[in-house]
């Protein structure tokens, strides 16, 4: 029994050692991957509140989720009566885990804004709910649940025209651990089904939530979960936007109409935009939407987007701008599409304004002069429509 016990000390000792040894590699390599996201019984998966750690695998930034899970600073819920506030909501590319979050556009339009006194003598505000992979349903549901806290008086919604679409779709979408809306007698009604699921249960155990908190503290268990338990244990990131013809982005969307469900697919977002205006109109604020441009198209090269278009067999990458502003005109929506004049910045100045020197340029989110230019763009739009 003594030998037993002895054999069973020296094994706890050797494995304490090991995994004091390569979590001090790690730490000394600088290797970290923090668990940014969590399940949620509303949108699927959120931000993990005060999560914080470096994000490396497109571009870097230091990240720090705030008390209530947004990737922005600690803001009052209680809005001062000089301050107007706007409430950004989208995906990945307002969450913008690419770039610090002094350079995000979001960033960028509350300083603009406040520099050019677009509301005279009030402050202005922009607090950012954006989180990868969501699409316009979980935007509405935020919306409903969680902006109004923070009593905004606009709320600005970023559309990524290279999955938002797709996202929609319960047919289209493979990642179903979100909640989505389906036509139903000819309304929209939610479902939820997703809680059901094995995956999704298992994200709610007790036992996933200590692995999660204790990972803040051991980077080698941040480790195992990236490497060999993503499939498994069904990983909670969401997906990441990539460029067109890569997974992330659907080339389909450049076209006018390829079958009946990506046709049913635009019904349902485009039903979701109103949902979400009336929404907004009902709480006495004002609802902007702009659309968030992809790689492809504004790569600064023409060349590159001639070739593009040839393989697909497309007369131009603006089908769902062109689409979204018609809508936008008939429904009376207030609807900003970036990418035209993007492409055109990128073009003159010969700059690529998606993806990064250490991953692919041209590609995937916005970089820093992305961000600035959707920033300014952005700006200029309030400015012009509040004559400023």
């Amino acid at each position: 029994m003594k030998r037993w016990l002895a054999y069973l000390g020296l094994l706890a000792i050797g494995t304490l050692f090991t995994t004091g040894l390569s979590e001090l590699a790690l730490r000394l390599g600088g290797l970290s991957y923090p668990i940014f996201y969590a399940p949620d019984e509303l949108t699927g998966h959120r931000l993990r509140p005060n999560a914080q750690g470096w994000w490396r695998d497109e571009g870097e930034a230091f990240i720090r989720v705030n008390g209530e899970g947004l990737r922005d600073r600690e803001h009052d819920k209680l809005k001062s009566a000089d301050t107007v506030r706007i409430a950004v909501l989208g995906d990945s590319f307002a969450e913008a885990l690419q770039v610090p979050m002094e350079q995000t556009f979001w960033s960028v339009l509350e300083a603009e804004l406040n520099k050019r006194k677009a509301f005279q003598s009030k402050r202005v505000e922009v607090i950012n709910f954006g989180v990868a992979g969501y699409g316009t349903a979980q935007e509405l549901l935020t919306l409903k649940h969680r902006v109004w806290a923070y009593s905004p008086d606009i709320v600005l919604l970023m559309i990524t025209i290279g999955n938002d679409i797709r996202n929609n779709s319960r047919i289209l979408e493979t990642d179903t651990l979100r909640p989505f809306y389906v036509f139903h007698k000819g309304a929209l009604r939610l479902d939820d089904s997703f809680r059901k699921s094995r995956t999704y249960e298992f994200k709610t155990t007790k036992f996933w939530q200590r692995f999660i908190k204790l990972s803040d503290h051991l980077r080698a268990l941040q480790l195992l979960h990236r490497y060999k338990n993503v499939k498994n244990w069904g990983q909670m990131t969401p997906e990441r936007d990539n460029l067109p013809g890569e997974p992330g982005l659907d080339d389909a969307v450049y076209f006018e109409q390829i079958n009946k469900d990506w046709g049913d697919a635009w019904d349902i977002t485009e039903r979701l935009l109103l949902e979400m205006r009336e929404e907004v109109i009902s709480k006495g604020a004002r609802f902007v939407a702009a659309t968030v441009s992809s790689g492809m198209q504004i790569h600064p090269d023409p060349s590159v987007r001639l070739r593009f278009m040839q393989k697909l067999g497309v007369k131009d990458l603006f089908y769902p701008e062109r689409r979204l502003t018609r809508f936008a005109g008939q429904k009376h929506l207030e609807m900003v599409t970036l990418a035209p004049r993007m492409q055109s910045y990128a073009e003159q100045n010969r700059i690529f304004l998606h993806g990064f020197k250490t991953t692919h340029l041209g590609g995937g989110h916005w970089n820093q002069d992305g961000h600035r230019l959707a920033g300014e763009l952005l700006t200029e739009y309030f400015l012009h429509k509040e004559g400023g």
